[in-house]
């Protein structure tokens, strides 16, 4: 069983981890699955959401191009283990709020 302590996540991670083509899919998703069935936070900024968006649904980015529906059905499906923070120190931290900056940014063609 891997072991994990509370950390931020990067955008690479949750990539990978939605994947499961790629070489690093494995260890992504098993971080992830730790964290899930520990029950450790695992934090993840909310402009790191907005680059997981970015990269899975532009072409020339990932490999395996999500439609822009499925990248946020992707993040919900990963808010069982991230907990979503703020750019502002003072500002409480919400479980996956940042489902909505990723909507956001789908608005505002941000892909």
């Amino acid at each position: 069983m891997t072991s994990v302590e509370p950390g931020v996540v990067d955008a690479n991670i949750l990539v990978y981890s939605v994947n499961v083509d790629d070489p690093y899919h494995v260890p992504s998703h098993t971080l992830l699955d730790a964290a899930r069935r520990s029950g450790v936070s695992l934090y993840v900024p909310s402009q790191i959401l907005c680059e997981f968006y970015s990269v899975v649904t532009n072409p020339r980015r990932a490999a395996v191009v999500s439609a822009p529906e499925e990248a946020v059905k992707q993040l919900s499906g990963l808010s069982c283990c991230l907990a979503c923070t703020s750019r502002h120190p003072d500002a409480s931290s919400h479980r996956f709020n940042g489902i909505a900056a990723a909507a956001a940014c789908q608005r505002r063609g941000r892909v």
